[in-house]
């Protein structure tokens, strides 16, 4: 049904159609909803359609997975583009009624920059100490079941019957030319901006599996299948795997499949559904080719559910196979390392590692699941491992310092027994090398776990290059740590931790131009990374751009954005702000990550209060001591005697002149 003039006008959108809703004209003669708002609608910028009355997000005319507050957020934004949306607004357009910190809109915004292809923010910007604008050429379009009604921004929604139809012919026409211009040069924008190279051959995308169970409550099953088999893809060496991060925000996608192959710089693409019921599991996956479309390979599994790291194994081979890849001998054998055999310790490892990350309290309940886990199956290794991990970085879960202290000594625990347990696993030599040099400064211990892992799981390989590379750079060896990061980022491109590392130890000696060059990149590869964006605006903050480094400061999360916030604010002269920003920190985070706390006095000059943090990081083995060496935030204390003897205390090389 189109639109006919008001005065015998209507306007029928989907939901009023729908018998939700009904329209009426106000005193602007626009349309608006019962409660004065506007009707829901279907916008259009660049690639990217946000359809409100089926409150999904297409891009390039596929659906894309994106959370209810995303979308929330995302839909207040094209309503207001051009616009400067508050902080406080748009947390009640994602969260209507609850109570979150900026942590979750930080992370939220990473997540529609991600949909959006905006990774660097100049889309979507973030406006400091105030919230975000949506800097794009927005289109409206009437939503209908029936048709689609282009109405284009720039014109009045409201139409009137005193109007002259040949003016209202006139305008409709010039605005129309004028969208036209716009679209061009956005497409142009956006075709050069994101040119990429030609997907490598040996490339594959795993997009997250459906999930097609009768109550449709076993999504985290569905994707922590999806991510196994990234997972159990990834350690074969001649394959490329796109992060998950990437191919997961093509949750439920219809349509192009090139689509899809080009963005994700992916060759072939991988797809599934999962049906669970009771103690059976049905699975069916195909591969597809992305530059065609055409099935490589198909099949579908119907198990129970004990077999389910067999079916795993089947369906990497029968991957392997199609596309032509031979697996070695340790290969084989590293695919059949099955995890545990008891599918209610499997569930609850599945739960723990898809609880949603932007809620703090998350990390209370993955750990409790992890817990239930390993309770259930005693030998399930690869929870042994994720629970360790969990207990000796973030401390979130701990409402105290000596919680967190309990925790990392529980962890480096729970490391000695894996490897007795499973004393041919690298991850498990590489895991305890890292809580080895990050909390307990056993620099000598670390570097033999790190020989041991290469000697099982291959000296190339990436993951233990890195950690490599953050040992040399931690005992005052940085040129080394860098000739070992720039190999890891020719052994494995997509590794967004190399690029994040690399980064920092570029912003730290100094090299800014080429810093920013490779942070960047990180952020390409991984847009969701908060570590390069602090590292981007701490680059800029050393250069004295502090107004430059809010922005990448706003990006941040958690007790990387506060840190940086006071930093800058301080520099800028804002003494108000700087010690907001400290307070928060300090009552968030100071009883589980105070070295951020000295961070932050160093740079405000107020040396004793930065080493009374310093002492409390130490007390708690903060794993931050290992930047004590190269950290450019506390140069102002290395001609204090205290710092030396710091570095002494931590079995650390005296500094070296410049």
């Amino acid at each position: 049904m189109k639109a006919r003039a008001h005065g015998g006008l209507q306007i029928r959108n989907a939901a009023a159609h729908r018998g939700v809703h009904a329209l009426t004209l106000d005193e602007s003669h626009q349309w608006v909803l019962p409660d004065g708002s506007a009707p829901p609608s279907r916008w259009r910028f660049g690639r990217v359609v946000v359809d409100e009355p089926d409150a999904r997000v297409l891009v390039d005319g596929n659906p894309v997975a994106l959370d209810r507050s995303s979308f929330g957020l995302l839909r207040c934004l094209v309503r207001r583009s051009g616009q400067l949306v508050a902080k406080d607004e748009l947390i009640q357009a994602g969260w209507p009624n609850r109570v979150v910190t900026e942590n979750s809109l930080v992370k939220a915004i990473g997540r529609l920059r991600l949909v959006i292809a905006d990774p660097q923010g100049d889309v979507l910007r973030v406006e400091h100490g105030y919230g975000y604008r949506l800097v794009a050429s927005v289109e409206r379009e009437s939503a209908d079941d029936d048709d689609v009604v282009a109405e284009p921004a720039v014109i009045s929604v409201a139409v009137t019957s005193s109007q002259p139809r040949t003016r209202r012919l006139f305008q409709f026409g010039a605005a129309m030319v004028a969208v036209s211009a716009l679209l061009v040069v956005a497409g142009l924008f956006w075709r050069d901006r994101y040119r990429i190279d030609p997907a490598p051959a040996s490339s594959i995308a795993v997009l997250p599996f459906a999930d097609l169970s009768a109550a449709h409550d076993q999504q985290y099953f569905a994707d922590g299948l999806a991510d196994e088999l990234l997972t159990a893809l990834a350690r074969v060496p001649q394959l490329s795997v796109v992060g998950r991060t990437a191919s997961f925000a093509y949750r439920d996608r219809t349509g192009d499949v090139q689509a899809i192959g080009r963005a994700l710089h992916a060759a072939t693409i991988l797809e599934g559904s999962v049906r669970k019921s009771d103690n059976r599991i049905r699975v069916t996956v195909q591969l597809l080719k992305a530059a065609d479309g055409y099935h490589l390979w198909s099949e579908t599994y119907d198990r129970p559910i004990t077999e389910l790291f067999a079916l795993q194994d089947d369906i990497v081979r029968a991957i392997a196979a199609a596309l032509r890849i031979e697996l070695l001998p340790d290969q084989q054998r590293e695919l059949a390392r099955h995890r545990t055999s008891n599918a209610a310790a499997y569930e609850e490892y599945l739960l723990a590692t898809q609880v949603f990350k932007d809620d703090e309290t998350a990390h209370r309940r993955s750990l409790a699941h992890y817990e239930r886990a390993v309770e259930l199956d005693p030998q399930f290794i690869d929870a042994w491992l994720a629970l360790a991990d969990l207990l000796g970085f973030s401390g979130l879960y701990a409402d105290r310092a000596e919680e967190a202290l309990a925790g990392k000594r529980r962890a480096l625990a729970i490391l000695d027994h894996v490897i007795e347990l499973a004393p041919q696993r690298w991850e498990a030599f590489l895991e305890r090398g890292i809580f080895r040099y990050a909390h307990w400064w056993n620099w000598s211990g670390a570097d033999a776990d790190l020989a041991r892992s290469a000697e099982l799981g291959g000296a190339d390989n990436p993951h233990r290059l890195v950690e490599l590379a953050r040992l040399r750079a931690a005992t005052g060896r940085l040129s080394e740590a860098l000739v070992v990061l720039e190999r890891v980022t020719q052994l494995d491109p997509q590794s967004s931790s190399a690029w994040t590392v690399m980064g920092y130890h570029y912003t730290a000696l100094g090299r800014f131009d080429r810093a920013r060059d490779v942070l960047q990149q990180a952020i390409r590869v991984e847009p969701l990374d908060e570590h390069a964006r602090y590292y981007l605006g701490l680059g800029e903050l050393l250069q004295g751009h502090a107004a430059l480094a809010l922005p990448h400061f706003e990006d941040s999360a958690h007790v990387l954005r506060l840190t940086g916030l006071a930093m800058a604010h301080h520099t800028l002269g804002d003494a108000a702000a700087s010690d907001r920003d400290v307070q928060l920190l300090l009552a968030r985070y100071g009883h589980i990550l105070p070295y951020q706390a000295a961070d932050v006095y160093a740079w405000r000059g107020e040396n004793d209060k930065a080493f009374e943090w310093l002492e409390r990081a130490y007390t708690l083995h903060d794993a931050s001591f290992m930047y004590l060496e190269f950290d450019p935030l506390l140069r102002g204390l290395h001609a204090d005697p205290r710092f030396a003897e710091l570095l002494a205390r931590l079995g650390l090389p005296p500094l070296q002149p410049n």
